[in-house]
């Protein structure tokens, strides 16, 4: 418990003082965390991901659960697990294996999209 306190704390220290070129990132065991301008997972991640960017990416698979916010959100690969996504424009392209709770202004779900146990979009 300890440990994931820390790391969000890493986390939203890293968005306070991320510049607009800047990201930051940590990971934990097989989480990672990440935070800036622009967030690209672009290589498969072992545990959970947790993201918050004005424009996040989740490209590959995630193993374990998936939180991610920003202004621009894009899943378009598999998420194992659970998906949590929150922003402005949130697009689901990928196959989920759990839930999908997804909250945005504009939230559009692709025709490859698959999601498994169900989805609550708002």
């Amino acid at each position: 418990m300890g440990r994931t306190i820390a790391a969000i704390a890493l986390l939203l220290a890293g968005i306070s003082g991320a510049s607009a070129q800047d990201t930051a990132r940590a990971s934990i065991g097989d989480t990672r965390f990440s935070a800036g301008d622009e967030v690209v997972f672009d290589e498969p991640i072992d545990g959970n991901a947790f993201a918050a960017a004005g424009r996040v990416e989740l490209r590959e698979r995630v193993r374990r659960n998936a939180f991610v916010t920003g202004g621009d959100v894009v899943v378009s690969g598999p998420i194992e697990r659970n998906l949590f996504a929150a922003g402005g424009d949130v697009r689901l392209e990928g196959e989920v294996g759990g839930r999908v709770r997804a909250a945005g202004g504009k939230i559009r779900v692709a025709n490859t999209a698959r999601l498994g146990e169900g989805a609550t979009l708002a």
